[in-house]
């Protein structure tokens, strides 16, 4: 697990440094998301009742513009199960396969604080107590994105969206792992390093 962590550090960081690093360009991106507790691809129509926002950032790192580091903070509303706020940091190839349609596949790691809707209590010695009523886990986000925009053309703002399935750890001691999944659309700016 944090073998990606340092993956994309070093990734970013372990580029040699030149003075003419015209291709590297800097994207903030700005987004609204549908958070989710679900299997992939189950009850798809139940993805967009939970809404939340991710604001982050990208940047090239090679001269083809099919290899990207992402970092971005999020948060989400969910009444059924708590809200959250998130930490992530992806990497996202993009292979130039279309004019005006970009599919990418990114891979990260990242950190997730969840919050119980309600007071929760622990079974201790005997006797419930009340417990922080939080968790912090360890999130896995995997997903597929498309930006739309002409290759031929350097947009200041790019339209995009993005399907997330995020596995997190250490959720509870019954359910090591859970799943979540996040629906995403939003725009990318674009800046100039």
């Amino acid at each position: 697990m944090f073998t990606l962590l340092i993956g994309n550090v070093v990734f970013s960081f372990g580029q040699e440094i030149e003075s003419q690093r015209a291709f590297e360009k800097v994207t903030i991106t700005n987004s609204f998301i549908f958070h989710n507790f679900s299997l992939p691809f189950y009850d798809l129509k139940g993805n967009f009742t939970h809404p939340g926002f991710l604001l982050g950032g990208e940047t090239n790192l090679n001269k083809k513009e099919n290899l990207f580091l992402s970092i971005g903070l999020g948060g989400y509303l969910n009444k059924e199960i708590g809200n959250g706020f998130y930490l992530q940091s992806q990497t996202i190839y993009r292979p130039n396969l279309f004019d005006y349609v970009h599919p990418m596949i990114k891979f990260g790691i990242g950190w997730l604080r969840s919050y119980h809707p309600v007071q929760s209590y622990e079974f201790i010695d005997g006797e419930w107590t009340k417990t922080a009523g939080g968790k912090s886990q360890l999130i896995i986000p995997i997903g597929i994105s498309v930006d739309f925009k002409k290759n031929s053309t350097n947009p200041l703002i790019t339209p995009f969206a993005s399907y997330q399935l995020v596995p997190n750890l250490f959720y509870d001691k019954t359910l090591p792992i859970s799943f979540y999944t996040f629906f995403e659309a939003g725009v990318k700016l674009s800046l100039k390093k």
